[in-house]
């Protein structure tokens, strides 16, 4: 199998390529892009059994078919699962809407993202449903996790893929100086100095 995952943030990257190797129990040969221009250059150049796209690579917005037409160009078989960096308005749309074969949210629960896989390399399509929330994702009674409030735990979530504290604000709907009393808050619960140490600890707890 060979998969092309594509989206600008490197951990983000990192944790896609475990994902898959705990779905697919074949060889798996796998190219990364993090940014359009190295995207486009897999496309013509790779044969590629399965793409994961992060909205954050794209040129425009998968609405505008986001270079949907290259990648049909030169991978006119292979399935796409577009993953949504934030809401957007076409989440509300049905399935037939999408130029793709699967949609997910960035914060969706790594069990999201096997079923997704798996789905679509078996020839099927993935729309959940939007009812899927950030504070679902890591469990209340995971250890030290019963001593954050369920707004700190969606902010350790987020903190797990990556986010800065204005983009974790923009995803909530905060303040980034709300956001940085609660990033402090974890910090103290866990006992970590830094924003990489709690982000390998939110990782570590997603299921």
């Amino acid at each position: 199998m060979r998969a092309l995952i594509a989206d600008k943030q490197d951990l983000f990257r990192q944790s896609l390529k475990i994902v898959l190797s705990e779905v697919v129990s074949t060889p798996i040969t796998i190219f990364e892009a993090g940014c359009a221009k190295s995207f486009l250059a897999s496309l013509r150049k790779e044969k590629i059994s399965l793409i994961l796209l992060g909205t954050n690579i794209c040129f425009k917005e998968i609405a505008e078919k986001c270079e949907y037409e290259q990648i049909r160009l030169y991978q006119p078989h292979t399935p796409v699962l577009l993953i949504e960096d934030q809401r957007h308005p076409q989440s509300n749309q049905t399935p037939d809407c999408y130029p793709v074969e699967g949609v997910i949210h960035k914060t969706f629960a790594i069990s999201s993202y096997k079923k997704a896989i798996s789905q679509l390399l078996s020839g099927g399509r993935y729309f959940p449903s939007q009812a899927q929330t950030v504070s679902s994702i890591i469990p209340k009674e995971n250890g030290e996790l019963s001593k954050l409030t369920p707004r700190q735990r969606e902010v350790l979530t987020l903190l797990a893929q990556g986010k800065s504290n204005k983009a974790i604000a923009e995803i909530l709907n905060l303040s980034e100086g709300t956001v940085k009393v609660r990033v402090t808050a974890i910090f103290r619960v866990f006992s970590v100095r830094n924003r990489t140490q709690a982000m390998l600890l939110a990782q570590k707890m997603i299921k």
